[in-house]
């Protein structure tokens, strides 16, 4: 019986434990080494024309010398479509999670360029000025969101 018990237990938390090693977007970026987030969607995305792309940033670490830009790009099926480069202004590490408040970057996307709608948000991490060693990025939510025009 007791072998039963352990039988049954590993059988229902193999399917489990494979999902908790799934290889998930991270949402650390460090240089070298991009993070992703898969898009949400806000309801009225769905029926409005004018779409943007709403990137929340839940931490940054500046690198120890130097400077990195943040890079966005738009990954789908169809390939990878850069969005915007910009930087954390000031340099100067924060993070959500000790109460700091995020910061987000808007940028404006053709619905046509999102495919079958599997799209994710990617976030490398490039260095301007030095190698930029330590600089780090937690990328937050990324979702679609519709923008106030056409009648939306």
């Amino acid at each position: 019986m007791s072998r039963f018990l352990a039988l049954a237990a590993a059988l229902f938390a193999a399917p489990w434990s494979l999902a908790a090693c799934s290889a998930a977007p991270t949402a650390n970026a460090a240089v070298g080494r991009p993070a992703e987030r898969i898009l949400a969607r806000d309801a009225a995305a769905e029926r409005c024309p004018g779409l943007q792309l709403v990137a929340r940033l839940d931490g940054y670490t500046p690198p120890r010398s130097g400077q990195v830009d943040l890079v966005f790009a738009l990954v789908t099926n169809g390939g990878v479509q850069t969005l915007g480069r910009t930087a954390v202004f000031p340099q100067a590490p924060f993070s959500t999670g000790k109460g700091d408040p995020p910061q987000s970057f808007g940028f404006r996307v053709d619905r046509q360029g999102l495919g079958d709608g599997k799209a994710r948000l990617r976030l490398t991490l490039e260095p301007v000025a030095g190698d930029g060693g330590g600089a780090g990025a937690v990328l937050g939510e990324a979702r679609l969101a519709a923008i106030a025009e056409g009648g939306c």
